[in-house]
């Protein structure tokens, strides 16, 4: 669930804002406002009464696709106060209208479309990938495999996020919301990075692999 006081302009992501723009003295309707990059590209009065629509969709045409849902939300509660008002979503969903077309041929690092369709991509490395006990190898752009500091090979993928607006962790390191830091990729907490955190989080993805410790995950956002 999240929580917008009325004028105020929410980061959704990819240049994307939402503005609760207005909410009218009754409490029952909100003005809402989506932004790209700081146009705004839609605006609507969504009505919370029995007879109203409490959902908020933003279609467009994407790559000669008609009306793809971009972002939608629902509209749970709108409070009016004394001194403010504010308006709760819950239910968010967004994608990025700039669309990537990939074609068959198509290389993205070490690895090449071999096929693009409706039905998926196949996507094949074109040249070796090297792993070397305790790094990390390059698969394409911001996508790697991590490789544990163990003679027998054990190693995961990952994807690399910077997330704006927000103070940087140092490096190697994230830091949650109370300021508590560990290290990337360190699943039991112990601040080093060995094949135990490699184990962990290979039996995490194995459906039916039994009982494993619990990692200290970073604390999720609920919407």
């Amino acid at each position: 669930k999240k929580t917008l006081l009325e004028g105020e302009a929410w980061s959704l992501g990819n240049g994307f804002t939402l503005t609760a723009s207005q909410i009218d003295p009754e409490g029952v309707r909100v003005w809402l406002t989506l932004s790209k990059d700081g146009k705004n590209i839609d605006d609507k009065m969504i009505d919370t009464s029995a007879a109203g629509d409490r959902r908020y969709m933003y279609t467009a045409d994407l790559c000669g696709v008609e009306d793809v849902v971009v972002y939608s939300c629902y509209v749970d509660t709108i409070i009016v106060g004394t001194d403010s008002n504010l308006v709760q979503l819950r239910h968010v969903f967004l994608i990025d209208n700039d669309i990537l077309e990939i074609h068959t041929g198509d290389k993205y690092g070490v690895m090449e479309a071999t096929a693009a369709g409706v039905s998926g991509i196949t996507l094949k490395n074109d040249r070796s990938i090297n792993l070397s006990k305790n790094r990390d190898a390059r698969i394409m752009q911001d996508m790697f495999f991590r490789v544990a500091d163990n003679n027998t090979v054990r190693f995961y993928p990952y994807a690399e996020r910077h997330i704006i607006d927000e103070e940087p962790d140092i490096d190697g390191y994230r830091t949650d919301s109370e300021g508590e830091g560990q290290r990337w990729g360190d699943m039991n907490g112990d601040s080093r990075l060995t094949s135990v955190d490699a184990v962990m989080l290979l039996k995490a993805m194995t459906c039916g692999a039994g009982p494993t410790p619990t990692p200290r995950p970073p604390k999720p956002i609920y919407l």
